[in-house]
């Protein structure tokens, strides 16, 4: 899965006509990081996702490969408008619902 999103985010950057120099100034990390990102070797959270998929124009469904729903464009919309601190505590809000969906569901199973 994370070669397959790489290779999004490259072939993205590569439309935007970004480096990835470019791309890791952008989001203030090293070019290395975006080289991993790109080759699978790194995954990226997923308000480092969305931050990616802002800067190049793109839906963070794009990038998993998804058709982009009214529900997943209402909520980039709603995450455009936050800061990339707001954005931090948003994440650790997911994986915290996340982790306790997974818990909920093994109890159940």
């Amino acid at each position: 899965m994370n070669l397959l999103i790489g290779s999004r985010i490259r072939e993205a950057r590569k439309s935007k006509g970004l480096t990835q120099k470019e791309l890791a100034d952008a989001l203030s990390c090293q070019q290395s990081y975006i080289s991993n990102l790109e080759k699978g070797e790194s995954e990226g959270t997923p308000s480092q996702l969305y931050e990616i998929a802002r800067i190049l124009d793109v839906s963070v469904a794009s990038l998993y490969g998804e058709e982009s729903s009214i529900e997943t464009k209402r909520l980039s919309e709603l995450l455009a408008v936050l800061s990339p601190e707001e954005l931090a505590v948003i994440n650790k809000v997911m994986v915290a619902f996340v982790e306790l969906h997974k818990v909920r569901h093994e109890a159940t199973s």
